[in-house]
């Protein structure tokens, strides 16, 4: 790199001994791994040269020729699915992230819920959901889901109104899949794992994740298995829910303080999402939170010859010398003011509109940091990698000073990669929020359900994607995906009260059969009509006469013919 008009910086310090008696508070040699307790991280892997800095300015070295990048990887995989994908259907591609095991497992998981809690409540309510419960199963469970996902496409402010019978917003198909009560009923005991067998908060073994471990754990590894991802992978920041969930991350900043942060690591050619971490509250090591999320979402593709992007919380030094002992690249954005960045670097390198301006640490461990802000709009920027050199790409950019309006530029490569293959999580984002089902939910490991079941999905379109090579949108194959599991509920012929179709052979056990009105001796008190009294609306009509066979309250004459004869009995719906 030429340096022509560029302002020499006497920053060859070099640091040969760590206990050298002229070592000054300025130049520290930086202890950067010390404290790795963790089992996941190796002490022993890490050289006692890789803590001892010695970096040079880009103007001191330039008779050296250019500068080459720290790790000199040979990508060898080949992209792409690791299934066969012949004939499948689009609800096959979603089922290979979502297995029917899995939603045998929900359904099994939820009806032990359901007889733990009446076992634990033998004076249930009077109207208790518990009361009539029927048993659920992965069939009924892949409805649930499919209306779960229209719902997403199909916004109302309720859930109550995707049922309502007139008005020009009505969608009867969600009448005929399932009825309203069993739809909410479903989703408010909805269980992934045994509650008996939760750990207490406090306990050693205690796991915030415990109710939706299952599912996560399994999504995990299906991630893993049907994909090859390509050579550049991006670690961010995928979504923050405003809840209070677990002890969670607290931001000041925010007029909600307490967030649940999930992180992701996704492929930056189309957005897959391989791996992702959930904060739980946990406490990091001593190496810092964004040393941790990395290292534990590109563990799996250790020794692979990719290189990870990532944002400017995650980027350290220590992170890119620990990566580079996996057999991975690292790059992105770094803020000076890090402990780990020596003083003497954490000056601003060089004249306010001054050129790229890089700095290396010596081989055989070099990191290579650009400075530049001659591309940049408003302040400089500083990037840290071990996969670039000093190698520049020429962009044209706009500029208000130029009379041509833009002007030629010499940008940094691995600026212009990070700008690149940075937006794979923001790829993924972009669908997976579009469509998800904003239902009003309290329950935090629901929130993680829906948010597993939107990378399901997702990951499906793509893999979809690449293995038809056909132009489908994301909302048709969603809609593809909807009626797929419907039909799987129907292919069975499993008949269930829960179905109200009209055009169907089923009819309610209340309208088959005969049956006669008496007084009910056994109700110690009056109770509301079922057809003609509405507390809502202000309509109370009690009775002391009902139908002994169906156990509910009627009036004698025409509520007790239209209960038994009519499918809409309520007079005030």
């Amino acid at each position: 790199m030429s340096t022509e008009g560029k302002e020499v910086f006497d920053l060859s310090f070099v640091l040969q001994d760590s206990d050298s008696e002229n070592e000054s508070d300025d130049h520290p040699a930086l202890e950067l791994v010390d404290g790795l307790e963790d089992e996941k991280w190796d002490a022993d892997e890490m050289d006692e040269e890789d803590v001892l800095y010695s970096w040079v300015s880009s103007e001191n070295v330039s008779a050296r020729g250019p500068m080459h990048s720290m790790l000199d990887l040979k990508f060898t995989d080949v992209p792409g699915s690791r299934v066969i994908t012949v004939a499948w259907k689009p609800v096959d591609y979603f089922l290979a992230y979502f297995p029917p095991s899995l939603f045998k497992r929900i359904a099994e998981e939820t009806n032990r819920y359901v007889s733990q809690f009446v076992a634990a409540n033998p004076k249930l309510p009077m109207f208790s959901r518990f009361q009539n419960y029927t048993p659920t199963n992965a069939e009924e469970l892949m409805v649930f889901v499919a209306l779960e996902m229209s719902m997403g496409m199909c916004v109302k402010a309720d859930v109550s109104e995707y049922w309502i019978t007139s008005g020009l917003n009505v969608t009867p198909v969600y009448k005929k899949m399932m009825s309203r009560d069993r739809f909410i009923c479903l989703r408010s005991i909805l269980h992934f794992n045994d509650n008996s067998m939760c750990p207490e908060p406090g306990s050693a073994d205690y796991d915030p994740m415990y109710k939706v471990r299952p599912i996560n754990d399994v999504m995990k590894e299906l991630c893993l298995q049907n994909y090859v991802p390509h050579e550049n992978l991006c670690v961010n920041e995928s979504m923050r829910y405003r809840w209070r969930t677990f002890k969670n991350q607290l931001v000041p900043s925010e007029p909600q303080n307490f967030d649940m942060k999930i992180w992701c690591l996704c492929d930056s050619t189309n957005g897959m999402c391989l791996n992702w971490k959930i904060h739980c509250g946990e406490k990091p090591s001593s190496n810092g939170l964004g040393m941790d999320v990395v290292t534990e979402l590109s563990a799996p593709y250790f020794n692979t010859c990719r290189v990870i992007y990532h944002g400017k919380f995650f980027t350290s030094p220590a992170l890119a010398l620990y990566l580079s002992k996996k057999g991975l690249g690292s790059c992105g954005p770094v803020c000076l003011k890090r402990d780990d960045i020596p003083k003497a670097l954490q000056k601003s390198p060089g004249k306010v509109d001054s050129e790229s301006v890089l700095f290396y640490k010596d081989q055989p461990t070099g990191l290579v940091m650009s400075s530049s802000r001659s591309w940049s709009d408003r302040r400089r920027v500083n990037y840290l990698s071990t996969v670039h050199g000093n190698e520049v790409v020429h962009k044209r950019v706009t500029s208000r000073k130029s009379p041509q309006g833009h002007q030629d530029v010499q940008k940094p490569k691995m600026v212009a990669d990070v700008n690149e293959f940075m937006t794979g999580v923001n790829s993924m984002n972009k669908f997976t929020t579009k469509y998800i089902n904003k239902t009003k939910c309290r329950k935090n490991y629901l929130i993680i359900y829906d948010f597993l079941k939107e990378v399901a999905m997702f990951n499906a379109y793509i893999l979809h994607k690449e293995s038809t090579e056909k132009a489908c949108s994301y909302r048709s194959f969603r809609d593809d995906v909807v009626l797929g599991l419907i039909e799987i509920y129907h292919n069975t012929g499993q008949p269930s009260p829960r179905v109200h179709s009209y055009d169907s052979t089923f009819v309610p056990e209340r309208m088959r059969g005969r049956h006669f009105i008496e007084q009910m001796q056994e109700w110690k008190t009056p109770r509301d009509c079922v057809v003609c009294s509405d507390r809502k609306t202000r309509q109370r009509h009690q009775t002391s006469n009902g139908c002994p066979d169906c156990g509910v309250a009627l009036c004698v004459g025409k509520c007790f013919k239209r209960y038994h004869t009519c499918f809409e009995f309520k007079l005030h719906s």
